[in-house]
């Protein structure tokens, strides 16, 4: 007997366009093990059952919801929960979920009535303890699994961690290799979770015998070669002949070129106060605001067509935009009227920020409270980006040179709450300013009441020259004591491009640049200190123990 396949109005089931039974459903799915799940109506209420090749009820029970059977293994769902049932239409286990996916390899993804997700065996037993936001079908022995924090990891069956990293999406394995994707684009990976390759993509499929189709962020289409990667020839064959490849980039360009005006007209909102407004008074008539109509009216068809709000409320992406206004005004404000003049910062290597404002920027920011309140906002921030470093601490006093918002030191008290904070910096932007404070200035000796068993410094050095950056170094040596350490987080540039373009900004407005490790360890080695250990993040920061030489 052939297989019978679904009909295309999904009502019955067929073989060679012939109705394998009389009998008509809402819906059916396909056959496996020569059963099939069926949804109809019986006294007005849906209901799923099971089907022989004849279309009768084979286990004479009803569910609300059913589906294929997989490695002899159906899920269920009946007023209790999702379950799964044997060939014989019995239960496999007494447990009941909220949701349940299909059984591979003889596991199966289950999702427990508070939200977790994780992977059952066939006796219905939990094969690791950990909980996950959602976790795939294991392919060859290994799933991807999404942790709390968004990221996704790829395990074994008994919960342990196949590689170390973290990603923003994974795919399952194929053939030794598998489909990642970072805040850059798309790549593959091998099993130890490395990057075969430094380029990304807008789309990728995974290796088939050796070649993978991908897309651009031009839109073009594209064959890698395995055979080819880390060879001098290119892995990537385009399928447009050149022109079109060109004309899809000038396209890409000519849109870019423009596309900075939206976040104008954003900052203008964020500015004028308009989506507060709108959110305070759930009104788009954009009261207390003196515009013109017809300006109101070109702003409210703005923040509509872009999803910034809805049915005169706003929407969650309006909502994020609103709690996030300070970094948006921020970039919008100092950094973008400063970037008007970079051509001349790379022209001279220096930066331009005291041609326009007067004054260097951290000595404006201390006298402007508007944008000394955005700095802290923003620091604060991006603060997140500590949160994989290695740092072990217990009881020292630990002191934050440059603390900024204070948010890194308080991050580091509530994961060592024995330790005691000190905070320094040349003017007082700290959310929480319960602890110690210390005003300096990097260009003077440290305060001779100052004193700490750690030191730590957190994207300072990268906003300086080389030659302030020794003097600080200096003075930073001369205040340390020979079982002190000083941790410095930055940016460590390596081949790669991480840290390119910001190394332009801080050009721009501090006159300072991200640095190699090998030009870090020689400032250290002139101020007297040198690096006794590297924590050298994939990511945007990374850290380096330091200590003073004897």
């Amino acid at each position: 007997m052939e297989h019978p396949v679904i009909s295309f109005q999904e009502t019955h089931h067929e073989i060679n366009g012939k109705p394998l039974y009389e009998k008509r459903f809402s819906k059916v799915l396909s056959y496996h093990n020569g059963i099939a799940p069926v949804y109809t109506e019986i006294d007005k209420k849906k209901v799923a059952y099971f089907i022989d090749y004849s279309g009768d009820n084979i286990f004479d029970r009803y569910f609300i919801q059913a589906f294929g059977f997989y490695d002899g293994l159906a899920a269920v769902c009946d007023e209790s929960g999702f379950f799964h049932i044997n060939l014989d239409g019995k239960d496999l286990y007494k447990n009941r979920y909220a949701w349940c996916g299909n059984f591979v390899e003889n596991k199966c993804s289950v999702c427990d009535f508070e939200g977790n997700y994780f992977h059952i065996s066939i006796n219905g037993e939990r094969l690791y303890n950990e909980n996950f936001i959602y976790v795939g079908d294991f392919k060859y022995g290994i799933a991807v699994a999404v942790l709390k924090n968004g990221k996704s990891v790829h395990i074994f069956e008994n919960g342990i961690r196949v590689h170390n990293m973290e990603y923003d999406a994974l795919y399952p394995y194929h053939k030794g290799y598998a489909v990642a994707k970072d805040s850059k684009g798309f790549f593959h990976i091998d099993k130890s979770g490395k990057e075969l390759y430094k380029e990304r993509y807008a789309e990728l499929e995974p290796f088939y015998n050796n070649k993978a189709l991908a897309t651009d962020f031009y839109g073009n289409k594209l064959i890698i070669d395995y055979d080819s990667l880390g060879m001098a020839q290119s892995s990537e064959h385009f399928l447009f002949d050149d022109e079109l490849v060109k004309q899809k980039i000038y396209n890409t360009f000519a849109r870019d070129a423009f596309s900075f005006f939206d976040m104008r007209i954003l900052y203008a909102v964020l500015e004028l106060g308009i989506l507060q407004n709108i959110k305070i008074n759930k009104s788009c008539e954009i009261i207390d605001i003196n515009l013109d109509k017809t300006i109101k009216d070109l702003l409210i068809s703005w923040l509509e067509h872009y999803g910034y709000i809805k049915n005169n409320m706003l929407t969650i992406k309006g909502e994020a935009v609103l709690d996030i206004k300070d970094v948006i005004c921020y970039w919008q404000s100092l950094p973008y009227n400063t970037s008007c003049y970079l051509m001349e910062s790379i022209k001279n290597n220096c930066e331009f920020f005291s041609n326009i404002y007067g004054a260097k920027f951290f000595n404006f920011i201390k006298n402007n409270q508007k944008y000394s309140n955005y700095f802290s906002f923003i620091s604060s921030f991006y603060s997140s980006d500590y949160s994989n470093l290695n740092i072990q601490l217990s009881n020292e006093i630990v002191c934050d040179l440059g603390c900024g918002s204070g948010a890194l030191l308080d991050a580091l008290k509530v994961k060592f709450p024995k330790i005691t904070p000190v905070y320094a910096d040349l003017i007082d932007n700290r959310i929480n300013k319960n602890s110690e404070f210390y005003n300096i200035d990097f260009f003077k000796p440290l305060p001779s009441n100052l004193n700490a068993d750690v030191y730590i410094m957190s994207r300072i050095m990268h906003d300086y020259n080389d030659k302030d950056a020794l003097i600080i170094f200096k003075h930073i040596a001369d205040k340390m004591k020979k079982d002190n350490k000083l941790y410095l987080f930055e940016t460590v540039l390596d081949n790669s491009s991480k840290g390119i373009t910001v190394s332009f900004h801080i050009l721009n407005m501090l006159g300072g640049r991200e640095r190699t490790i090998s030009e870090i360890e020689s400032l250290l080695n002139k101020a007297g200190l040198s690096i006794i250990n590297k924590n050298l993040c994939s990511g945007t920061i990374s850290l380096l123990e330091v200590k003073k030489n004897d």
